[in-house]
């Protein structure tokens, strides 16, 4: 079963050259819409098939990380097909004086593509409301073609749909090619609950140095567990927020007390360990141990 390229980048992160929808979307715009994407999202996946042209319909999520620091974000979307479970992860990023959407995206852990689109036309509706349509000229099938991503947003629920034109016998009629649907979702603070596997390597460039993080169960605002050479974890605090399963606490080697903190998201842990009498802190990533 062949699954069209999603195709559907972060939305409203691209404007076309200078024009009234250009004026008009600028960079506070472009936060503003990156921050409302913020968080997780449940739904489904629709493609038409190439080979047989009937519509699939499969499980979908997707999770939202805007930078705090670009105009960018992360996004992992995933969808469960009869077997395997697809995921795509990528980067998004606004760059005013281009005025371009940059996409680079990886799928199952390999290169997938690198687009870039622009703004066909921008309806913010109200404070939790927009339109947008984005355009690109592209292939699809291995076909060239004019591609048009259709997304709305109206603070509980996110759509894009994917349409596409082929170019290489005439300009045909547009066609539906794929579309996402979905709901704001909660996260879930038990998903926190197993082993993790965190690398604490101290530059990019150093050997892996993964330890374990142990959490054995999370309840009431807090979680039980061990970190580091099985030090028990004490003072623990657990919040959920739009963006993701946050959580604090402390752990003793017997010699020094130490501050870890972290946020879940999409399936992966992002902190930093902060040793207050050595002067240390570690930024660090963690996955589940196999």
């Amino acid at each position: 079963m062949q699954i069209p390229p999603l195709a559907v980048p972060i939305a409203a992160i691209a404007i076309a050259s200078p024009s009234l929808v250009a004026a008009d979307f600028n960079a506070k715009s472009a936060r503003s819409v990156l921050d409302s994407l913020s968080g997780r999202w449940e739904g489904t996946l629709e493609y038409k098939n190439y080979g047989s042209g009937e519509r699939v319909k499969l499980p979908s999520t997707m999770t939202v990380e805007p930078s705090m620091l670009t105009l960018s974000a992360s996004r992992v979307i995933t969808f469960t097909d009869p077997g395997y479970v697809v995921r795509n992860e990528d980067i998004v990023t606004f760059d005013p004086e281009s005025a371009r959407l940059q996409s680079v995206s990886i799928t199952s852990g390999e290169y997938s593509s690198a687009d870039q689109y622009t703004i066909e036309s921008w309806e913010p509706t109200g404070p939790n409301n927009w339109t947008l349509v984005l355009s690109q000229e592209g292939q699809d099938d291995n076909r060239p073609a004019d591609i048009r991503l259709t997304q709305t947003y109206d603070g509980a629920s996110f759509r894009s749909r994917k349409d596409v034109r082929y170019t290489d016998d005439g300009a045909g009629d547009w066609e539906f090619r794929n579309e996402i649907t979905y709901e704001r979702a909660a996260f879930d603070p038990s998903e926190l609950v197993g082993t993790w596997a965190v690398d604490l390597r101290p530059t990019p460039a150093a050997a892996p140095y993964t330890v374990e993080l142990v959490i054995a169960s999370v309840g009431d605002g807090t979680l039980e567990g061990t970190f580091y050479n099985g030090s028990a974890i004490s003072n623990a605090n657990v919040e959920t927020t739009k963006a993701g399963v946050s959580f604090a606490f402390t752990t003793f080697d017997g010699s020094e007390l130490y501050g870890t903190q972290g946020t879940l998201i999409g399936g992966e842990l992002r902190g930093a360990t902060h040793a207050p009498g050595r002067g240390f802190l570690m930024p660090w990533r963690g996955r589940r141990a196999e």
